[in-house]
C-alpha cells in the first residue's frame, strides 16, 4: 500500500509563569529546580522515508553548480571596468596613428610608469584615452562675481597622423563638442580633395 510522504511540524507555546526564586529554597531543593522552558517549541517529524530518484543528468547539473559556486567564492566580485573619459573612433577608412607623445593624453589601460607614445588605429578601431595629468577642477570666484583667468578652459589637442600620406599631421581640438573639417592637402585619382572630419561629442 502506497503511503504519501508527509512532513509534520508541531508548534507548542509554553507557559510563561515565573519560577520561584531559588534564594527562598533550601540547599536540597535547589537541585530539583528545572530550567526555564522556551517560549515556543517546534518539532518537525516525518514517519516515512522520502525516496528520490537521481539521474546521471541531475548529478552532472549539481556537480557543475557546485563547481560554479566554488569558483565564484574564490574569485570574488569582479571590479567594474573603468570608463575612459575620451574615446577615439577611427571611421576614416584609412590607417591613423595617434601621436600621444605630442599631447596631454595617455592610453586609459596603460600600467603606471608604462608610457605609450603612439597608437595605430585601423579603420573601425577605437581606443580609450585619459589625461596624463588630472586637471584641477576647482573654481575660484572673484569679488566681482567672475571667475579668475586660471579657471578658463584650456584647449587640448590630439595629434594624429594619416599613415598613407607623407608628413600629414593634424592637431585636433577636443575640449569642446564640435565638428570640424581639416584638409589633408591630397587629391585622389579623380582629382577630388581629401579631408578629415573631426566630430567631438
Amino acid at each position: 500500500m502506497h503511503c504519501p510522504w508527509e512532513l509534520r511540524a508541531d508548534i507548542q507555546m509554553n507557559s510563561q509563569e515565573p519560577i520561584s526564586s531559588p534564594l527562598s529554597q533550601t540547599a536540597s531543593d535547589l537541585e530539583d529546580i528545572p530550567f526555564v522552558p522556551p517560549a515556543m517549541s517546534i518539532e518537525v517529524i516525518s514517519k516515512e522515508n522520502l525516496e528520490l530518484t537521481m539521474t546521471k543528468s541531475c548529478l552532472d547539473v549539481l556537480t557543475n553548480l557546485g563547481k560554479a559556486f566554488q569558483s565564484a567564492v574564490k574569485e570574488g566580485p569582479k571590479r567594474p571596468k573603468s570608463v575612459s573619459p575620451y574615446i577615439v573612433q577611427n571611421d576614416t577608412g584609412l590607417l591613423v596613428t595617434l601621436l600621444l607623445n605630442k599631447g596631454p593624453f595617455q592610453v586609459q589601460d596603460a600600467k603606471e610608469g608604462e608610457g605609450v607614445n603612439q597608437v595605430v588605429l585601423q579603420s573601425g578601431a577605437r581606443v580609450g584615452l585619459c589625461l596624463e595629468k588630472p586637471e584641477d577642477l576647482t573654481v575660484n570666484i572673484l569679488t566681482s562675481g567672475t571667475t579668475s583667468e586660471k579657471n578658463k578652459v584650456t584647449e587640448k589637442f590630439l595629434t594624429v597622423r594619416v599613415s598613407e600620406m607623407k608628413d600629414c599631421e593634424l592637431e585636433l581640438p577636443v575640449v569642446r563638442a564640435d565638428k570640424r573639417y581639416f584638409s589633408l592637402n591630397h587629391r585622389g585619382e579623380s582629382k577630388d580633395a581629401w579631408g578629415l572630419v573631426s566630430d567631438v561629442t
